[in-house]
């Protein structure tokens, strides 16, 4: 009974998860997920290039990265990325290719000491992604690797679920407020900064006496909590 009760579950994970996809990202992502049965669904993304589950990947190509990296676009996204931890995301830096060994302009092969710096500034753009702004670098090589490291995360997610934050070690004397950010913590879509401003303005009974549009129209940060996030706070303080 206990093993047709998981595989149910299994398929119903499986019906539910699947792999979003940008219109704009070349055709052969998707053909390579679909022909290793991994579910797609190719939509227009207001943010990443991929979304499997709570993780957003962003997918630059080598000469892309560098191009970033002179036009200084790579920080505000990266901020961007940031950001979506707020909301409850992980997200993800995904770099593809190799470092480039011919150089177009000139018609020549790139020198070693001009290689090695190439490699140093991605190694740089992996060290800020980590230390910075607390998003994951993945620096991928080929197509097989791609769908490998595609593959691996829908199967965790599908396997365990959204990616989870981490449960803090409990201190023997804290404050009502750490206690009660803690608590909205554990609410899909309510990151650190988010609990603490609501922990720091309003009671727990407060809290519950509003409305999914009275909590929706709380700012934060010059920003609106929005319907999502405020329907996930009514539903886990009312059911």
């Amino acid at each position: 009974m206990g093993n047709e009760k998981t595989k149910a579950d299994t398929k119903s994970k499986d019906k539910l998860l699947e792999v979003l996809i940008d219109t704009r990202e070349p055709d052969r992502y998707a053909s390579l997920l679909k022909q290793n049965g991994i579910p797609i669904k190719v939509e227009t993304l207001e943010t990443g290039d991929f979304v499997i589950g709570n993780v957003i990947i962003e997918r630059k190509t080598v000469p892309d990265l560098f191009n970033s990296i002179r036009d200084r676009r790579i920080w505000n996204q990266l901020f961007r990325m940031h950001k979506l931890t707020d909301d409850g995301f992980r997200a993800i830096l995904l770099v593809e290719g190799e470092v480039p060994t011919w150089d177009y302009y000139t018609n020549s092969s790139i020198s070693q000491s001009k290689y090695n710096w190439y490699l140093n500034i991605i190694k740089s753009i992996e060290a800020k992604c980590y230390v910075s702004y607390g998003v994951f670098f993945k620096w991928i090589k080929s197509d097989t690797a791609f769908v490998d490291f595609i593959k691996s995360l829908f199967t965790s997610m599908r396997t365990y679920g959204k990616s989870k934050k981490p449960i803090l070690e409990k201190k023997e004397f804290r404050c009502i407020t750490e206690i009660k950010s803690d608590m909205l913590c554990a609410i899909p879509l309510i990151g650190r900064s988010t609990a603490d401003h609501l922990s720091s303005q309003y009671t727990i009974e407060k809290l519950c006496e509003l409305s999914i549009e009275q909590l929706s129209d709380i700012t934060l940060n010059k920003r609106k909590l929005g319907e999502l996030r405020a329907r996930n706070i009514f539903e886990a303080l009312h059911k």
